[in-house]
């Protein structure tokens, strides 16, 4: 799915392109006329750097000028998505405790809600609501009761009526039904999507602020009667960028993060330097535009409606005759001070600034997908997936719309098709978006085949999400045989498993799972004619056992997805590598003098993967010494911990000739599996071993775990190398 991109118009009034000036002749009482200036962008030609080329005189009565600006994205075409959007809410300060009825102790759930509120003082302003106490136990529980008697054999039904091929007409019904599922849910966005097929949508009215979401929902903003004076005019589009006050060390802070600057629409708060200095930093280093907002942290007692005055020429006196008195215009030729901007920049309110927080900052998501096309019935290939995905959409939009809950990420619901035919819906957004998707996606939970069966349970999971699913099927209602097995049910990834095109060709951990017949056997009707509800319900003891176990795989998938967009820092154990790490140094051990005998050891991975463990460490140091709270904090946090799978993709190798680049999941002689596999050849065929293909796995090797270390640290310099 493409990201949302913003846009932004800025366009002064509806009056011709003009200046307006008075002279300022003297007046007996050392008044001076009164000085109105506006900036249009309609009916008359304007100068090379959005400024007018000409200037009129003529005296006007004073007037308001409504300043109004435009946010709009592209819509990307690639299948049929649902999408939750996460909020963020601005916090002004955090709230006491408060204590429970009886007086003696905190207050530690929602019983205690009934406890007044203290009384607003006369004529303040209530500041931001603070974030919601909705406590994980509770959520859980909600999220239990929306799937609680629900039948999915109805949908399971719907789905496998007939054979529906990837491309054919009935998948193509079958996807409408998706759609107007999703649609019914009153999801933040549902959109149809194909790939290779862009479609932006501009603004429709330029003198309008508006935000403008995935899907083309518009949501229009309050317009502002302030504006920034000398703000230059004209239509300008981009993604939105936080950079704190403005500040040069802001965009310092930026620019180390790897976060471009070019193109984007800045939002700064107000405050520290003036909006001048804040919107040539912002041009200075290739931004279309600037926001500025004044925060509630900062402007205690101010409306959340309210914005702010003020200019943008970065200088003082009269911008366009620099270094002359404005006495007589048609002494001096046009001319323009240098401070003025090239870029268009607006204020904001608070409330305003924080619906884009809402729609950018946390612009991370979860993907939950299942397989939607089958050759044949496909109860079991597509069926059982799509329902789950369908109820679980509509209960967590439930829980956003109705319950209160606000998840600080979004999710994502996606529906393949072609998955007969080797994951191919999967992995051709996966490649469409590979330059972006592993800077949003965090994380991928595959619902194919949830359902083949009962008695048994298989997963396969990258290692950042196991303890993520062994909470999530903790105290399931039903089926209760999983206890403290789960180790012992882990099977590796299949090739045409959704799950594994983003883990080892994009690394995003992604995890997946099936109810089965006892012993873990295959369904053996998948990918027949026979893949039908009736064959299925042949396995259980009634349409109601059916589904129980439908409804507790349901459950397991939608607590870990819940869960993820629920705590503050993501939900991913990036410390279960180091086990697997030190398990790979484990395997070389017993070939050290081999290696020895050809000039090599085993020092460099050795600190590699020593610098990886005490990375991880740092991290979690870092996680108990960090206010949560603090968004910019945690959020630089997180950037960290989803480095972490991505980091484990070889650099050294051609996505093109080896997509799945992964070295402990993918496929070639670059992973650790395929060094472990030569080096034993010293044992078994030594006729068959490459020294110099082992010297160039070794070293890959060691710089692919190497940079994985340096990623997790957060700061190249604080890993001590020699070279």
């Amino acid at each position: 799915m493409e990201h949302a991109r913003k846009a932004i118009y800025n366009l002064f009034g509806g009056e011709p392109l003009s200046y307006t000036r008075f002279s300022l002749a003297r007046q007996p009482d050392g008044d001076s006329s009164h000085v109105e200036m506006k900036l249009s962008a309609e009916d008359e030609e304007g100068g090379e750097n959005g400024v007018l080329d000409h200037v009129h005189t003529r005296p006007v009565k004073p007037r308001k000028t409504n300043r109004h600006l435009c946010v709009s994205s592209v819509a990307v075409l690639v299948f049929f998505a649902g999408f939750l959007f996460g909020y963020l809410s601005f916090r002004a300060r955090t709230p006491e405790p408060r204590e429970c009825a009886n007086g003696l102790e905190p207050c530690k759930s929602a019983q205690c809600a009934d406890v007044d509120e203290p009384v607003q003082p006369a004529g303040q302003v209530r500041g931001p609501e603070p974030e919601p106490m909705l406590y994980w136990s509770d959520l859980q529980n909600k999220l239990s009761e929306k799937l609680d008697g629900i039948s999915f054999q109805p949908k399971i039904r719907r789905i496998s009526a007939a054979s529906h091929e990837a491309g054919s007409g009935a998948d193509e019904d079958l996807a409408n039904f998706v759609y107007s599922e999703f649609g019914s849910y009153s999801l933040g966005d549902v959109w149809k999507n194909e790939h290779y097929v862009r479609v932006q949508v501009p603004g429709s009215s330029p003198n309008v602020v508006s935000l403008e979401a995935r899907g083309g929902i518009r949501e229009t903003l309050d317009a502002s009667k302030a504006y920034v004076a000398y703000s230059a005019s004209g239509a300008v589009a981009g993604k939105p960028v936080y950079a704190n006050f403005g500040r040069s060390e802001d965009f310092n802070v930026l620019r180390e993060k790897k976060i471009s600057v070019t193109g984007t629409v800045i939002l700064v708060r107000a405050g520290m330097i003036p909006f001048a200095e804040k919107v040539a930093n912002a041009q200075k280093l290739g931004a279309v535009g600037v926001l500025i907002f004044p925060s509630p942290a900062d402007y205690r007692g101010l409306g959340g409606d309210v914005a702010q005055f003020g200019h943008a020429h970065l200088g003082t006196g009269d911008p366009f005759t620099p270094g002359f008195p404005s006495f007589n215009h048609t002494q001096f030729p046009p001319a323009e001070s240098s401070g003025l901007p090239r870029i268009p920049a607006q204020t904001i309110s608070s409330s305003d600034a924080s619906k884009l927080f809402s729609d950018f900052l946390l612009y991370r998501y979860v993907v939950v997908g299942a397989q939607r096309d089958s050759w044949g019935p496909g109860a079991v290939k597509s069926g059982v997936g799509t329902a789950i995905l369908l109820e679980l959409a509509r209960a967590v939009s439930e829980l956003v719309k109705n319950e209160g809950y606000k998840p600080r990420r979004s999710l994502v619901f996606a529906s393949w098709s072609a998955g007969d035919f080797g994951a191919v819906g999967a992995t051709e957004w996966l490649e469409g978006y590979a330059a972006t998707l592993h800077l949003k996606a965090f994380a991928y939970i595959n619902l194919d085949s949830a359902v083949a069966g009962t008695g048994d349970f298989r997963f396969s999971a990258s290692p950042m999400l196991k303890q993520l699913l062994k909470e999530a099927i903790t105290n399931v209602k039903e089926p209760r045989f999983l206890g403290n097995t789960l180790p012992n049910k882990e099977i590796p990834f299949r090739m045409d498993n959704a799950g594994f095109a983003f883990l080892a060709y994009s690394g995003i951990p992604s995890v997946s799972f099936s109810f089965t017949n006892a012993g873990g056997s295959e369904y053996p009707h998948l990918s027949t004619t026979e893949d039908t509800l009736d064959k299925l319900l042949s396995y259980f003891t009634s349409g109601d056992h059916l589904d129980i176990t439908v409804r507790a795989a349901a459950e397991i998938a939608g607590r870990m997805a819940v869960r993820m967009t629920h705590d503050h820092e993501l939900y991913l154990d990036f410390n279960s590598y180091d086990d697997k790490l030190l398990s790979f140094v484990r395997k070389l051990l017993p070939y050290n003098k081999d290696l020895q005998g050809m000039g090599l050891h085993l020092r460099w991975l050795l600190v590699a993967r020593g610098d990886f463990s005490r990375a991880t460490n740092a991290l979690k140091m870092a996680i108990q010494n960090t206010d949560l709270y603090n968004k910019v904090a945690c959020r630089a946090l997180n950037d960290r911990i989803m480095k972490v799978e991505y980091h484990f993709l070889s650099p050294y190798v051609s996505p093109r000739d080896t997509p799945l680049r992964h070295i402990f999941f993918g496929s070639g002689p670059h992973t650790l599996q395929a060094l472990v596999d030569h080096l034993s050849l010293l044992k078994t065929n030594k006729s068959s071993f490459d020294e110099d293909l082992l010297r160039n796995q070794l070293a890959l090797a060691t710089w692919t775990i190497q940079g994985a270390a340096n990623a997790l640290s957060g700061d190249i310099w604080d890993i001590d190398n020699e070279f």
